[in-house]
């Protein structure tokens, strides 16, 4: 895709680009870690849970209640 994100030093994630389906319009953070695809983002609390916002194709931005890594 055509869009970026990064963490600010507090663990909220900053994300700018094409806003098409909310991929540029990331969650309250903090995070630990961000992963992005082409139309959506997922952010990593540090507690495991997975946050993601963009494209809800087939619900694939609602990570499950209590899935952890």
């Amino acid at each position: 895709g055509s869009h970026t994100c990064a963490l600010k030093a507090n663990g909220d994630a900053v994300c700018w680009g094409p806003n098409y389906y909310g991929q540029s319009t990331p969650k309250d953070g903090p995070f630990i870690q961000l992963d992005l695809t082409e139309l959506m983002g997922c952010g990593l609390r540090e507690d495991g849970t997975p946050v993601c916002w963009g494209h809800d194709y087939k619900g694939n931005t609602n990570p499950h209640d209590g899935i952890k890594t």
